[in-house]
């Protein structure tokens, strides 16, 4: 500090030095230094008045007039004031302000002393301004000097003298503060500027005297701090940004104004949004009128409100949106969810139900009439009696097909599969065609098989089996007499396959399409007269899901029907 004190000790002894010898004669310098400070406030209020409407122009000088002895007058090319700050000085002699506009306008600056009728002096400058309108007007600043101007030529020596004798020891002391403080303040102050313009990180840089070190220091430890956090921030952040975009809902946050703030990925998914949501409305990131509305009706109450809406476009989608405000209540958070899935699974119930019940109330109603004839006296005439007893028979069998059918679809359906059996598809294979042959020979159809020898696999032995059962069967069910039926197994590196080929009377394009849902049949009639239950193909479906497989159908009316089941093969505790 001692060298600090030094520094400023020696310019204040060497000023009142300079001041003893040269009091009287210093007008001179700081006229000059006033006129070149004038000049430059000239410059600045100049640039604020250019451009402005005339209307505004005492407004602003108004607002400019806050030194003392400072007055700013705007005038015409021939001297004539439009505006005037006024702040009470004398008036300078007349024709000063049509001379100082001439010269601006001339020269583009202008600036002089000027006198007033009680021997006051004045200080002028003046610059050319241009108006909205285009006008070319003169800004003229003044200032009162509190000092005589008469300086003579031995004042102007004494203080060059002065100025002499102070120069370099003022050059060498402003030198040394500079050096050892301000510049690395200097420094620092732009690398901080920087890195906010930026958003880099701060650097700090070496510092030299032991003060600004202690400086330099500080700085580092806040910096290190003021680093870590934002590192924090941009990590938490993140997390927050990839909860929200794992989310299966899609999430929207408006502000006050019902402006779209931050939209996760799911939301700009359920409205095949590619716009950013800063730069959009709300209307345009949903392409929806109901979201918008269901918004400002939130954001009017302050209250949660939900609404369903359907999505035609790009695809027909049904979505359940609840709209709540924010706890702080500038805003409001929309969070939709996409409820197709559930909706089409409600249809689908429903029409399993109607299904199933007309299933059953087919062969119930049959049973019903045929126990009702019997009551009323069939049982006494022994061939009725057995003829009926016979097709009562028959009916119990498609009941009891149709129950079996569901619960095998049920337990496919379900996590009660035992995925972990070894078996072979052959053995498998060769088990149902001796299950069904009775049925193909009562029907006149062959059946023929096509091997390469035992195939291991692993999974529901029991589902398998009944694939193979109904693929042959609907094969069979659907082929004339005389016709051939055929199971081949063939294998790959990666997969066993299953190919039931008949010739029979084919499926239409757009049935094949729908074969495989429950209770879906081609003709009703002959399934109902064959005895199908129309559960067989979506017990083949789903048999093949649950071994993460595939099945085609390639078919031609009139022509035959060929079911393809690949079935991959699976290492031993595979899921």
């Amino acid at each position: 500090m001692r060298r600090l004190i030094l520094a400023f000790l020696a310019p204040t002894l060497a000023a009142g030095l300079i001041y003893l010898v040269a009091v009287h004669v210093l007008v001179a310098p700081r006229a000059a230094r006033s006129a070149a400070n004038l000049a430059e406030t000239a410059e600045l209020v100049g640039r604020t008045l250019s451009n402005q409407p005339l209307s505004k122009l005492a407004k602003i000088l108004d607002s400019k007039a806050v030194l003392p002895s400072l007055r700013a007058v705007v005038v015409d090319g021939r001297g004539m004031i439009v505006a005037d700050s006024d702040i009470g000085l004398s008036e300078p002699l007349p024709g000063t302000f049509s001379a100082l506009a001439r010269g601006a306008l001339a020269d583009g600056t202008s600036h002089r002393l000027l006198n007033a009728d009680g021997g006051q002096e004045f200080l002028a400058a003046a610059r050319p301004i241009e108006l909205a309108t285009g006008e070319n007007l003169v800004l003229i600043l003044i200032r009162r000097l509190p000092l005589s101007s008469s300086i003579t030529g031995e004042g102007i020596a004494a203080i060059l003298l002065a100025l002499l004798a102070a120069l370099l020891p003022a050059w060498m002391l402003a030198r040394w503060i500079y050096r050892g403080w301000l510049e690395p303040l200097d420094r620092i102050a732009q690398v901080a500027a920087d890195a906010a313009t930026t958003g880099g990180a701060l650097e700090v840089p070496r510092l030299g005297s032991s003060q600004t070190r202690l400086l330099e220091t500080s700085l580092r430890r806040l910096v290190t701090v003021n680093r870590s956090a934002l590192e924090e921030e941009r990590k938490e952040s993140g997390r927050l940004r990839k909860v929200l975009d794992d989310l299966p809902e899609g999430v929207l946050l408006v502000d006050g104004e019902g402006r779209p703030r931050l939209a996760n990925r799911m939301f700009r998914r359920l409205f095949q949004s590619q716009s950013g949501t800063h730069d959009s409305s709300l209307l345009e990131l949903t392409r929806h009128p109901g979201i918008a509305r269901l918004v400002r009706q939130v954001l009017a109450s302050g209250t949660a409100h939900r609404v369903e809406i359907a999505l035609q476009i790009p695809r027909a989608i049904d979505l359940d949106v609840e709209c709540q405000p924010t706890g702080s209540g500038d805003g409001a958070i929309l969070v939709a969810h996409d409820t197709s899935a559930e909706r089409r699974l409600n249809v689908m119930r429903r029409d399993f139900v109607a299904n199933v019940s007309h299933e059953l109330k087919t062969p119930l109603a049959a049973l019903r009439g045929y126990l009702e004839l019997l009551a009323d006296g069939a049982l006494e005439d022994p061939d009725k009696g057995r003829h009926f007893l016979e097709r009562m028979l028959h009916q119990t069998q498609r009941l009891e097909s149709l129950v079996g059918d569901l619960l095998t679809l049920a337990r496919l359906e379900s996590a009660a599969s035992e995925m972990e059996e070894s078996f072979d598809l052959e053995e498998l294979a060769a088990d149902a065609i001796d299950a069904v042959r009775p049925s193909s020979e009562a029907r006149g159809v062959r059946l023929h098989y096509n091997g390469q020898g035992p195939i291991s696999l692993r999974g529901d032995k029991k589902a398998i089996e009944h694939l193979l059962s109904n693929l042959l069967m609907n094969a069979i069910q659907y082929s004339p007499a005389g016709s051939d039926v055929e199971l081949r197994l063939k294998t790959s590196s990666e997969e066993a396959i299953i190919e039931v080929e008949d010739h029979g009377i084919g499926i239409s394009a757009g049935d094949q399409q729908r074969i495989f849902e429950r209770f879906y049949r081609v003709d009703p009639a002959r399934s109902r007269e064959v005895g199908g239950t129309g559960l067989g193909l979506a017990i083949v479906k789903h048999a093949t899901q649950l071994h993460r497989g595939a099945i085609e159908v390639h078919s031609e009316l009139e022509r035959g029907s060929t079911f393809t089941v690949h079935l991959p093969f699976r290492e031993e505790n595979e899921s």
